[in-house]
């Protein structure tokens, strides 16, 4: 029985920390794209100066290499942001370089696999007839009394 017991807070332990996991890795998401908001996408966001070099997009961060997931190290974005060279000067150019704390923001981006900083909402969306035919069935379950009062 005690074994059955540590396997049953075992998983329940696994599925809590899972499902904060998700949201944990979003909201870091949403922190390292606000950097990007604040330092990087006014040259190199959609309608910037240098996006032909480098468009601050997910997708095309880690398709390039730019970003590789899970390994900050080998992320030639962290070291454009951290190291000044005559061929390659730190970043954002001619800015202030950015914090302690931004960095490790960033570096725990690319650590936690550089998750996508755009939202996915799981939308469903109530059709009128599905509306309609919901309405009337409840209609149907009061006192012929109670319908007239019945407001939706």
């Amino acid at each position: 029985m005690k074994v059955s017991k540590y396997l049953f807070f075992s998983i329940l332990t696994f599925i809590a920390t899972g499902f904060g996991t998700a949201v944990a890795q979003q909201d870091l998401a949403q922190e390292a794209y606000a950097i990007f908001q604040q330092s990087c996408l006014g040259c190199h966001g959609e309608h910037g100066a240098f996006t032909e070099d480098l468009i601050i997009e997910r997708a095309a961060l880690v398709a390039s290499g730019t970003v590789v997931p899970r390994n900050p190290d080998a992320s030639e974005f962290l070291k454009r942001l951290i190291e000044d060279t005559p061929e390659k000067p730190r970043m954002p150019w001619g800015q202030p370089a950015l914090s302690a704390d931004a960095l490790e923001t960033i570096r725990h981006w690319i650590q936690a696999g550089a998750p996508d900083w755009d939202v996915q909402y799981d939308v469903n969306f109530i059709t009128t007839d599905a509306m309609l035919d919901t309405i009337q069935k409840h209609l149907e379950t009061l006192l012929e009394f109670n319908r007239p009062f019945a407001r939706y």
